[in-house]
């Protein structure tokens, strides 16, 4: 039997996920912007302890992107669009890296990671505001440069919740890989790295002695991914 909370949190998580999907087409952001303050906000109201609400936002909004970015991987690869050596290089870095973020997430105090996500979420638009998009066709660096570089997103976008992709596109376009194979690995490079941080969060989670009810971020999951499949068929 569904409790009426529950009902309401699976309309409210379906009006958010609504938000992000007309966001993300209007403006080709990724759904962790959105979806990490929003259950930041959330998430308490509905009785879960401030202790656990951020790693509960990072963990759900990293797990909506697993599937949201599989799809889109999937139809850049059908049109050619993936770099599949790039994506070789920088996928163990960013499986590394997301694993580091998750247990950062974990050691640092609950109140730093608001704070963290603001700054990461402030570098992200520096960064774009700068992006001279200057595009030069070069051959790709040495696989451990590209797997360093992997890290360093990885663990970045763990902390924020979020796919990387904000990070990846402009750093393989400056390494002269062109604007629309960098969006297409940046895809499949996301959802590897957001599989592998969802991961270590929920094992993190197991260990935390604090219980707090699974079926919340569960209830946040679903209607934030009922876009998937179009993509995947697009």
């Amino acid at each position: 039997m569904i409790s009426g909370l529950t009902l309401l949190l699976f309309v409210v998580c379906m009006l958010i996920g609504a938000c992000v999907g007309t966001l993300s087409g209007l403006l080709g952001i990724g759904g962790g912007l959105v979806v990490v303050p929003a259950l930041t906000f959330l998430l308490p109201v509905f009785g879960i302890s401030p202790t656990v609400v951020m790693p509960i936002a990072l963990a759900t909004s990293l797990a909506t992107i697993v599937l949201t970015s599989s799809a889109s991987a999937w139809r850049h690869f059908r049109l050619g669009n993936v770099h599949v050596e790039a994506v070789k290089a920088l996928v163990p870095g960013m499986m590394l890296g997301g694993g580091l973020g998750a247990g950062l997430a974990d050691l640092l105090p609950p109140d730093w990671l608001p704070r963290l996500f603001g700054v990461i979420v402030l570098v992200m638009a520096v960064q774009m505001l700068l992006n001279r998009r200057v595009y030069q066709a070069r051959p790709l660096p040495h696989w451990w440069q590209l797997s360093a570089a992997g890290t360093v997103i990885g663990t970045l976008s763990s902390l924020a919740g979020i796919g990387g992709g904000s990070f990846t596109v402009p750093y393989l376009h400056w390494r002269g890989v062109n604007m629309h194979q960098a969006i297409g690995s940046a895809s499949a490079g996301g959802a590897v790295l957001a599989f592998g941080a969802m991961i270590s969060f929920v094992w993190l989670g197991w260990q935390q002695t604090e219980p707090y009810h699974h079926s919340v971020s569960d209830t946040c999951i679903y209607p934030r991914c009922s876009g998937w499949f179009p993509r995947l068929c697009g």
